[in-house]
Parts: structure tokens; C-alpha cells; sequence
């Protein structure tokens, strides 16, 4: 009998023994993991969030500008211009959330006051903006312009630019793109525009004088 007894009193040791939850420290263990995966699960979601809105936003600007060289090309005519005004896009650092679709009017090559094509003006919003206006001359890229417009005029898809406040390479501005259609003295073969959302990621929009409009991944945001 005193036999049995003591087994019975060893199996409900052993069950009370099992039954025991985790420790406060096994707790803090799991919850700290939990913490550690979730950050770097938001993490990667709110980057391919940016990134994406970045490209959208980039593609946005180059569609912009396609649509400067379709009413160029296909001479749209606005009130108070005539048939053979070129249409351009208009960047401006001054104001870097902010750029804007314009027939020139006055024909010099860039934007003046009243020129706005609606929905024009366009506003970057979310705080990405365009951080750099670059020119390629005779070769050489230079990037410290505070405005650049970018105009087509009939009937060739060319793109004429009309850079200012570099003082690099031109010094404020190239000469008309009207008359004999001289694009910037023959100097400028590509502009530039970098965009940078906060997170700091680039992507670049690049017009070249032939009238070839791409878009490229600007890791290094040159």
C-alpha cells in the first residue's frame, strides 16, 4: 500500500511539473522576434511604397513632356497663339515641386507668364521633388542649372534647349529656337532631370536633341 502511494505522489509531481507555461524571459525572447520581423517587414513595404510612387511620379513628368512633342509636332493651337508656336515643359528650382506644360507664345524658347497649357501648372506632391537640371555639352554633362525649359516645334520631334543660371559651358540662356531653328548654338545634346523622393532614392528623365524621352533608375542620385 505505501508502495503505491509513493507512486502516485511521483506522477503528480511529474504532471505539475509539465504543466508549467513559458518564462518571462522565453516571453520577451518571442515578442522581441515578433518586434524584430515586423520592423523589417514595414520597413521593406513602405521602401517598395516610395519606390513605386517615385517611378509613377517619373513617368508622370516623361508623359508630360511626350505630350509637349505630340502638340508640337501636331501644332496644337491654343487661344492667342498661332499654329507655329512650339509647346515645351518648364523646370524651374526655385520652385521644385512644381513644373509646368506651356505654348510658347512669345517665342523665345521658355516659359513666360500666361503661357500655362491646363491643366498646367503641375504639382509634385508628397514631398518628392526635381533636385537637379542637367545639360550635356559637347560631351560633358554639367548639373548646377536652376531652370531649364525643353521645347518642340514643327514639324521635326527634335527637343530645343533653353537652359539658365549655370553659368558652365552657356551662361544664361541659348539663342531663339525659332527662325532657322538653332538649338542652343548646337551645344546642349541632352537634358537632364533628376527626381529625389524623401526617403533620398533618384530616378532621372532623359531628353536627348534627337526628341528621344527615357526614364532610368538613379541609385547614386547623380
Amino acid at each position: 500500500m505505501k508502495r503505491q502511494l509513493s507512486s502516485t505522489t511521483h506522477h503528480t509531481s511529474y504532471l505539475s511539473i509539465g504543466a508549467a507555461g513559458f518564462s518571462l524571459i522565453e516571453l520577451l525572447v518571442v515578442v522581441a522576434i515578433i518586434t524584430l520581423v515586423s520592423a523589417v517587414v514595414f520597413a521593406n513595404i513602405n521602401k517598395f511604397g516610395g519606390q513605386s510612387r517615385l517611378q509613377s511620379l517619373v513617368y508622370d513628368i516623361a508623359l508630360t513632356i511626350r505630350q509637349a512633342q505630340v502638340y508640337g509636332i501636331s501644332v496644337k493651337q491654343v487661344a492667342g497663339s498661332n499654329f507655329d508656336t512650339g509647346f515645351g515643359v518648364s523646370f524651374n528650382l526655385a520652385n521644385p515641386a512644381l513644373y509646368r506644360l506651356f505654348n510658347d507664345i512669345n517665342e523665345n524658347g521658355k516659359y513666360d507668364a500666361g503661357e500655362d497649357v491646363s491643366p498646367s501648372p503641375y504639382a509634385i506632391n508628397q514631398n518628392y521633388v526635381y533636385s537637379k537640371l542637367c545639360a550635356t555639352i559637347s560631351g560633358t554633362e554639367y548639373c548646377p542649372y536652376t531652370s531649364m525649359n525643353i521645347v518642340f516645334i514643327r514639324p521635326n520631334p527634335n527637343a530645343y534647349f533653353i537652359v539658365q543660371g549655370g553659368g558652365v559651358g552657356i551662361t544664361d540662356s541659348c539663342t531663339s529656337v525659332y527662325g532657322n531653328v538653332e538649338q542652343c548654338s548646337g551645344t546642349i545634346s541632352q537634358g537632364r532631370i533628376v527626381i529625389t523622393s524623401p526617403r533620398g532614392d533618384c530616378m532621372s528623365i532623359i531628353v536627348s536633341a534627337n526628341g528621344e524621352i527615357s526614364v532610368a533608375a538613379d541609385p547614386a542620385c547623380t
